[in-house]
Protein backbone atom coordinates (compact mmCIF):
# COMPACT_ATOMS: atom_id res chain seq x y z
CA UNK A 1 0.00 0.00 0.00
CA UNK A 2 1.25 2.96 -0.49
CA UNK A 3 0.07 7.07 0.56
CA UNK A 4 0.32 9.74 -2.26
CA UNK A 5 1.66 12.85 -1.68
CA UNK A 6 -0.20 15.83 -1.67
CA UNK A 7 -3.24 17.57 -0.03
CA UNK A 8 -5.27 14.34 -0.62
CA UNK A 9 -4.63 11.28 1.86
CA UNK A 10 -5.20 8.72 -0.97
CA UNK A 11 -3.93 5.18 -0.40
CA UNK A 12 -2.92 3.26 -3.36
CA UNK A 13 -4.35 -0.08 -3.32
CA UNK A 14 -3.42 -3.14 -5.49
CA UNK A 15 -5.91 -5.80 -4.66
CA UNK A 16 -5.24 -9.45 -6.18
CA UNK A 17 -8.68 -9.92 -7.81
CA UNK A 18 -9.45 -13.20 -10.24
CA UNK A 19 -9.88 -12.22 -13.70
CA UNK A 20 -13.70 -12.64 -13.95
CA UNK A 21 -16.43 -10.73 -15.78
CA UNK A 22 -17.84 -9.57 -12.25
CA UNK A 23 -13.97 -8.52 -11.74
CA UNK A 24 -14.15 -6.14 -14.95
CA UNK A 25 -17.51 -5.18 -14.18
CA UNK A 26 -16.26 -3.89 -11.01
CA UNK A 27 -13.34 -1.96 -12.21
CA UNK A 28 -15.63 -0.57 -15.18
CA UNK A 29 -17.78 1.17 -12.47
CA UNK A 30 -15.27 2.63 -10.36
CA UNK A 31 -14.05 4.23 -13.82
CA UNK A 32 -17.25 6.45 -13.37
CA UNK A 33 -15.59 7.29 -10.24
CA UNK A 34 -19.02 7.20 -8.08
CA UNK A 35 -19.42 8.55 -4.83
CA UNK A 36 -19.31 7.06 -1.72
CA UNK A 37 -23.32 6.68 -1.17
CA UNK A 38 -23.21 5.61 -5.06
CA UNK A 39 -20.88 2.66 -4.50
CA UNK A 40 -22.59 1.15 -1.59
CA UNK A 41 -25.78 1.38 -3.28
CA UNK A 42 -24.06 -0.19 -6.32
CA UNK A 43 -22.38 -2.88 -4.45
CA UNK A 44 -25.30 -3.42 -1.93
CA UNK A 45 -28.31 -3.77 -4.56
CA UNK A 46 -26.44 -4.99 -7.93
CA UNK A 47 -22.85 -6.15 -7.62
CA UNK A 48 -22.78 -9.04 -4.43
CA UNK A 49 -26.40 -10.20 -4.96
CA UNK A 50 -25.40 -11.08 -8.46
CA UNK A 51 -22.28 -13.07 -7.23
CA UNK A 52 -24.16 -14.98 -4.91
CA UNK A 53 -26.70 -15.41 -7.38
CA UNK A 54 -23.91 -16.83 -9.81
CA UNK A 55 -22.85 -19.11 -7.30
CA UNK A 56 -26.46 -20.24 -6.27
CA UNK A 57 -27.23 -20.77 -9.73
CA UNK A 58 -24.04 -23.28 -10.07
CA UNK A 59 -23.22 -20.51 -13.07
CA UNK A 60 -19.44 -20.81 -11.92
CA UNK A 61 -17.56 -23.63 -12.51
CA UNK A 62 -16.45 -25.66 -9.55
CA UNK A 63 -12.79 -24.54 -9.57
CA UNK A 64 -13.61 -21.11 -10.03
CA UNK A 65 -15.73 -20.68 -6.68
CA UNK A 66 -13.15 -20.23 -4.24
CA UNK A 67 -12.08 -16.53 -6.64
CA UNK A 68 -15.66 -16.00 -6.69
CA UNK A 69 -15.25 -15.83 -2.71
CA UNK A 70 -12.45 -13.90 -3.11
CA UNK A 71 -14.07 -11.45 -5.14
CA UNK A 72 -17.02 -11.99 -2.18
CA UNK A 73 -15.21 -11.02 0.63
CA UNK A 74 -13.49 -8.13 -1.04
CA UNK A 75 -16.89 -6.27 -2.09
CA UNK A 76 -18.34 -7.02 1.11
CA UNK A 77 -14.79 -4.79 2.90
CA UNK A 78 -15.35 -2.16 0.61
CA UNK A 79 -19.12 -1.60 1.16
CA UNK A 80 -18.16 -1.68 5.10
CA UNK A 81 -16.23 1.24 4.38
CA UNK A 82 -18.06 2.70 1.09
CA UNK A 83 -20.76 3.14 3.83
CA UNK A 84 -18.87 4.97 6.69
CA UNK A 85 -17.32 7.98 3.78
CA UNK A 86 -14.48 6.09 1.82
CA UNK A 87 -14.40 6.72 -1.37
CA UNK A 88 -12.69 4.52 -3.74
CA UNK A 89 -11.84 4.67 -7.91
CA UNK A 90 -9.67 3.48 -10.24
CA UNK A 91 -6.17 4.71 -10.62
CA UNK A 92 -4.25 4.12 -13.78
CA UNK A 93 -1.53 0.99 -13.49
CA UNK A 94 2.37 1.77 -12.71
CA UNK A 95 2.91 0.26 -16.13
CA UNK A 96 0.90 -0.09 -19.43
CA UNK A 97 -0.92 -3.56 -19.05
CA UNK A 98 -0.16 -3.43 -15.22
CA UNK A 99 -2.51 -4.68 -12.98
CA UNK A 100 -5.15 -2.32 -11.56
CA UNK A 101 -4.72 -0.44 -9.21
CA UNK A 102 -7.16 0.88 -6.22
CA UNK A 103 -7.68 4.87 -4.80
CA UNK A 104 -8.96 5.28 -1.47
CA UNK A 105 -9.65 8.56 0.28
CA UNK A 106 -10.69 8.83 3.66
CA UNK A 107 -14.26 10.08 4.71
CA UNK A 108 -12.82 14.07 6.00
CA UNK A 109 -11.85 14.63 1.97
CA UNK A 110 -13.74 12.13 0.00
CA UNK A 111 -17.22 13.52 -0.39
CA UNK A 112 -15.21 17.35 -2.56
CA UNK A 113 -11.42 15.51 -3.97
CA UNK A 114 -13.58 13.85 -7.13
CA UNK A 115 -15.14 17.04 -7.67
CA UNK A 116 -14.74 20.52 -9.33
CA UNK A 117 -13.77 22.93 -6.69
CA UNK A 118 -16.63 25.30 -8.94
CA UNK A 119 -19.20 22.54 -8.50
CA UNK A 120 -18.46 21.83 -5.05
CA UNK A 121 -15.87 23.89 -2.62
CA UNK A 122 -14.68 22.06 0.22
CA UNK A 123 -17.45 21.37 3.17
CA UNK A 124 -17.43 22.80 6.16
CA UNK A 125 -16.34 21.27 9.60
CA UNK A 126 -19.84 20.92 10.24
CA UNK A 127 -20.13 18.45 7.18
CA UNK A 128 -17.44 17.00 8.00
CA UNK A 129 -18.16 15.92 11.32
CA UNK A 130 -21.88 14.62 10.29
CA UNK A 131 -19.83 12.53 7.78
CA UNK A 132 -17.82 10.53 10.39
CA UNK A 133 -21.19 10.78 12.90
CA UNK A 134 -22.91 8.63 9.96
CA UNK A 135 -19.82 5.77 9.90
CA UNK A 136 -19.79 5.84 13.71
CA UNK A 137 -23.85 5.15 13.71
CA UNK A 138 -23.50 2.67 10.86
CA UNK A 139 -20.88 0.95 13.04
CA UNK A 140 -23.47 1.11 15.58
CA UNK A 141 -25.74 -0.84 13.98
CA UNK A 142 -23.77 -3.54 12.71
CA UNK A 143 -23.09 -3.92 16.20
CA UNK A 144 -26.61 -3.86 17.58
CA UNK A 145 -27.19 -6.64 14.98
CA UNK A 146 -24.93 -9.08 16.58
CA UNK A 147 -26.58 -11.92 17.96
CA UNK A 148 -24.79 -11.78 21.22
CA UNK A 149 -26.26 -7.71 21.40
CA UNK A 150 -29.53 -9.08 20.43
CA UNK A 151 -29.48 -11.58 23.54
CA UNK A 152 -27.95 -9.21 25.58
CA UNK A 153 -31.13 -6.62 24.92
CA UNK A 154 -33.88 -9.40 24.45
CA UNK A 155 -32.77 -10.65 28.23
CA UNK A 156 -32.96 -7.44 29.94
CA UNK A 157 -35.83 -6.35 28.27
CA UNK A 158 -38.12 -9.23 28.95
CA UNK A 159 -40.22 -8.72 31.97
CA UNK A 160 -39.10 -10.32 35.43
CA UNK A 161 -40.86 -10.55 38.59
CA UNK A 162 -39.01 -8.37 41.16
CA UNK A 163 -40.42 -7.65 44.52
CA UNK A 164 -43.77 -8.40 43.69
CA UNK A 165 -43.62 -6.43 40.11
CA UNK A 166 -43.16 -7.31 36.93
CA UNK A 167 -40.10 -5.32 35.64
CA UNK A 168 -37.75 -5.15 33.01
CA UNK A 169 -34.82 -2.44 32.55
CA UNK A 170 -37.65 -0.81 30.43
CA UNK A 171 -38.81 0.19 33.99
CA UNK A 172 -35.83 2.62 34.92
CA UNK A 173 -36.25 4.90 31.38
CA UNK A 174 -38.63 7.75 32.30
CA UNK A 175 -41.53 8.91 30.21
CA UNK A 176 -40.48 11.84 28.58
CA UNK A 177 -43.95 12.78 27.60
CA UNK A 178 -44.90 12.50 31.85
CA UNK A 179 -41.61 14.82 32.36
CA UNK A 180 -43.10 17.31 29.90
CA UNK A 181 -46.32 17.73 31.34
CA UNK A 182 -44.88 17.72 34.65
CA UNK A 183 -42.42 20.49 33.69
CA UNK A 184 -45.50 22.49 32.05
CA UNK A 185 -47.55 22.24 35.56
CA UNK A 186 -44.60 23.47 37.68
CA UNK A 187 -44.14 26.51 34.89
CA UNK A 188 -48.24 26.85 35.32
CA UNK A 189 -47.58 27.54 39.12
CA UNK A 190 -49.75 30.85 40.15
CA UNK A 191 -46.70 32.71 42.02
CA UNK A 192 -43.02 33.00 40.83
CA UNK A 193 -42.05 31.32 44.54
CA UNK A 194 -43.66 28.35 43.68
CA UNK A 195 -43.08 28.05 40.46
CA UNK A 196 -39.35 28.09 41.20
CA UNK A 197 -40.22 25.26 43.64
CA UNK A 198 -41.74 23.34 41.98
CA UNK A 199 -39.14 23.31 39.13
CA UNK A 200 -36.14 22.83 41.50
CA UNK A 201 -37.97 19.49 42.80
CA UNK A 202 -38.71 18.89 39.76
CA UNK A 203 -35.57 16.58 38.96
CA UNK A 204 -33.46 14.97 41.79
CA UNK A 205 -30.15 14.01 39.99
CA UNK A 206 -27.38 12.15 41.63
CA UNK A 207 -24.53 9.60 41.17
CA UNK A 208 -24.68 5.94 41.51
CA UNK A 209 -21.05 3.89 40.82
CA UNK A 210 -22.16 0.66 38.71
CA UNK A 211 -19.60 -1.17 40.35
CA UNK A 212 -19.39 -5.25 39.16
CA UNK A 213 -21.39 -6.94 42.26
CA UNK A 214 -23.91 -4.11 42.48
CA UNK A 215 -27.41 -4.95 42.30
CA UNK A 216 -30.59 -2.16 41.31
CA UNK A 217 -32.85 -2.25 44.23
CA UNK A 218 -35.99 -1.56 41.83
CA UNK A 219 -35.17 -4.02 38.94
CA UNK A 220 -32.73 -6.41 40.66
CA UNK A 221 -30.96 -6.24 37.88
CA UNK A 222 -26.91 -5.59 37.46
CA UNK A 223 -26.21 -2.10 37.84
CA UNK A 224 -23.12 -2.94 34.88
CA UNK A 225 -25.75 -4.81 32.89
CA UNK A 226 -28.07 -1.32 33.14
CA UNK A 227 -25.31 0.94 32.21
CA UNK A 228 -24.39 -1.07 29.05
CA UNK A 229 -27.96 -1.35 28.27
CA UNK A 230 -27.90 2.40 27.64
CA UNK A 231 -23.82 2.80 26.41
CA UNK A 232 -25.81 1.39 23.55
CA UNK A 233 -28.56 3.80 22.77
CA UNK A 234 -25.50 6.51 22.35
CA UNK A 235 -24.53 6.68 18.00
CA UNK A 236 -21.14 5.49 19.23
CA UNK A 237 -20.71 1.84 18.86
CA UNK A 238 -19.28 0.35 22.41
CA UNK A 239 -15.99 -0.71 22.27
CA UNK A 240 -14.03 -1.93 25.89
CA UNK A 241 -10.88 0.30 26.36
CA UNK A 242 -7.81 -0.57 27.90
CA UNK A 243 -6.99 0.37 31.76
CA UNK A 244 -9.35 1.15 34.80
CA UNK A 245 -12.81 2.64 34.39
CA UNK A 246 -14.98 3.53 36.58
CA UNK A 247 -18.64 3.37 35.56
CA UNK A 248 -22.10 5.52 36.64
CA UNK A 249 -25.77 6.10 36.33
CA UNK A 250 -27.28 9.70 36.55
CA UNK A 251 -30.44 8.78 38.63
CA UNK A 252 -34.03 10.82 39.33
CA UNK A 253 -34.45 10.59 42.88
CA UNK A 254 -37.75 12.65 42.28
CA UNK A 255 -39.63 9.75 40.56
CA UNK A 256 -40.57 6.26 41.39
CA UNK A 257 -37.82 3.94 40.65
CA UNK A 258 -35.09 6.24 40.26
CA UNK A 259 -35.19 6.24 36.67
CA UNK A 260 -31.98 6.76 34.56
CA UNK A 261 -31.20 10.44 33.48
CA UNK A 262 -27.88 9.57 31.63
CA UNK A 263 -24.12 7.50 32.16
CA UNK A 264 -21.18 8.34 32.42
CA UNK A 265 -17.75 7.10 32.88
CA UNK A 266 -13.99 7.03 33.74
CA UNK A 267 -11.00 5.51 32.26
CA UNK A 268 -7.48 5.31 32.09
CA UNK A 269 -6.13 8.26 29.78
CA UNK A 270 -5.44 7.20 26.80
CA UNK A 271 -1.56 6.41 25.82
CA UNK A 272 -1.33 8.66 22.14
CA UNK A 273 -4.05 11.06 21.44
CA UNK A 274 -2.35 13.46 18.62
CA UNK A 275 -4.37 15.99 19.38
CA UNK A 276 -4.22 16.57 23.04
CA UNK A 277 -0.33 15.63 22.53
CA UNK A 278 0.07 18.44 20.17
CA UNK A 279 -1.85 20.68 22.42
CA UNK A 280 0.99 20.06 25.14
CA UNK A 281 3.62 19.91 23.58
CA UNK A 282 4.20 16.27 23.77
CA UNK A 283 5.04 15.67 20.05
CA UNK A 284 8.26 16.25 17.92
CA UNK A 285 6.86 18.72 15.85
CA UNK A 286 4.81 20.58 18.46
CA UNK A 287 8.38 20.89 19.86
CA UNK A 288 9.79 22.17 16.66
CA UNK A 289 7.58 24.36 15.88
CA UNK A 290 7.35 26.26 19.45
CA UNK A 291 8.39 29.73 19.33
CA UNK A 292 10.21 29.25 22.55
CA UNK A 293 10.51 25.29 23.07
CA UNK A 294 12.91 25.37 26.57
CA UNK A 295 10.53 25.40 28.83
CA UNK A 296 8.82 22.25 27.44
CA UNK A 297 12.05 20.59 27.07
CA UNK A 298 13.31 20.98 31.00
CA UNK A 299 10.10 20.07 32.04
CA UNK A 300 10.31 16.55 29.73
CA UNK A 301 13.95 16.53 30.96
CA UNK A 302 12.67 16.61 34.55
CA UNK A 303 10.17 14.15 34.01
CA UNK A 304 12.90 11.53 32.55
CA UNK A 305 14.96 12.16 35.31
CA UNK A 306 12.45 11.40 37.87
CA UNK A 307 10.96 8.56 36.21
CA UNK A 308 15.04 7.07 35.76
CA UNK A 309 15.23 7.68 39.54
CA UNK A 310 12.41 5.90 40.22
CA UNK A 311 13.51 2.61 38.82
CA UNK A 312 15.70 0.29 40.87
CA UNK A 313 18.80 -0.63 39.36
CA UNK A 314 21.30 -1.46 41.65
CA UNK A 315 22.09 -4.77 40.72
CA UNK A 316 22.44 -3.05 36.98
CA UNK A 317 25.39 -1.23 38.71
CA UNK A 318 26.74 -3.95 40.61
CA UNK A 319 27.07 -6.63 37.08
CA UNK A 320 28.80 -4.11 35.49
CA UNK A 321 25.19 -3.81 32.74
CA UNK A 322 25.15 -0.08 33.59
CA UNK A 323 27.42 2.92 34.92
CA UNK A 324 26.65 5.93 37.10
CA UNK A 325 27.42 7.83 34.10
CA UNK A 326 25.01 6.00 31.79
CA UNK A 327 22.24 7.13 34.25
CA UNK A 328 22.75 11.07 32.97
CA UNK A 329 24.44 10.29 29.65
CA UNK A 330 23.73 6.65 28.44
CA UNK A 331 25.69 5.10 25.52
CA UNK A 332 24.65 2.87 22.82
CA UNK A 333 26.56 0.16 23.99
CA UNK A 334 24.80 0.64 27.26
CA UNK A 335 21.05 0.50 25.77
CA UNK A 336 22.66 -2.84 23.85
CA UNK A 337 23.80 -4.17 27.34
CA UNK A 338 20.03 -3.41 29.12
CA UNK A 339 18.39 -4.87 25.95
CA UNK A 340 20.49 -8.07 26.00
CA UNK A 341 19.92 -8.60 30.38
CA UNK A 342 16.08 -8.00 29.11
CA UNK A 343 16.12 -11.14 26.09
CA UNK A 344 18.10 -13.26 28.41
CA UNK A 345 14.97 -13.33 30.89
CA UNK A 346 12.57 -15.75 30.46
CA UNK A 347 8.70 -14.24 30.21
CA UNK A 348 7.01 -14.80 33.09
CA UNK A 349 3.17 -13.84 34.27
CA UNK A 350 1.72 -12.27 37.58
CA UNK A 351 0.03 -15.37 38.44
CA UNK A 352 3.22 -17.45 38.75
CA UNK A 353 4.77 -14.16 40.67
CA UNK A 354 4.73 -15.11 44.28
CA UNK A 355 4.13 -11.43 45.76
CA UNK A 356 6.60 -11.31 48.98
CA UNK A 357 7.13 -8.07 51.48
CA UNK A 358 10.73 -7.81 50.22
CA UNK A 359 10.42 -5.21 47.71
CA UNK A 360 14.60 -5.19 46.79
CA UNK A 361 13.93 -9.21 46.41
CA UNK A 362 10.89 -9.13 43.97
CA UNK A 363 12.48 -6.45 41.68
CA UNK A 364 14.95 -9.02 41.05
CA UNK A 365 13.13 -12.05 40.61
CA UNK A 366 12.60 -12.29 36.60
CA UNK A 367 9.70 -11.20 35.52
CA UNK A 368 10.33 -7.72 37.51
CA UNK A 369 14.06 -7.63 36.27
CA UNK A 370 12.66 -7.96 32.57
CA UNK A 371 10.75 -4.85 32.77
CA UNK A 372 12.86 -3.10 34.78
CA UNK A 373 15.21 -3.62 31.72
CA UNK A 374 13.15 -2.64 28.99
CA UNK A 375 12.14 0.26 30.94
CA UNK A 376 15.25 1.87 31.89
CA UNK A 377 16.70 1.00 27.99
CA UNK A 378 13.03 3.47 26.66
CA UNK A 379 13.70 5.75 29.03
CA UNK A 380 17.51 6.16 28.59
CA UNK A 381 17.51 6.03 24.96
CA UNK A 382 15.08 9.32 24.86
Amino acid sequence: MAKSAGIYSVYILTPVLPAAPAATEFWTCLAARPLANELAAYLRGHWLPTLALDQTRLEVPSLARPEYLRLHVFGRVLLDLAGQGWHFEAVAPVLPGGPPRLGATPPDTAEWKNRPASQAPRPALSEIKKQLQQALVAHRDEQLAEPAVQRFIRRLERPRRHQGRLVSVRSLLADPKLLAADLQTALAAPTPELRDERVLNLVQPYLQSATADAVDDYTGLPLLDIWRYCRHTWSLPFQTQPGRRMFYLVRDRARVGHPIMGIGALGSSVVQLTVRDEYIGWTWEALRDCPDPAPRLRALTTELDRAIGEIYCLDFLAEGVLTEADLTTPSPAALARLSTAAQQLPLASREQQKQGLDLVAEAQTPLFRRKRAETLAGLLAA
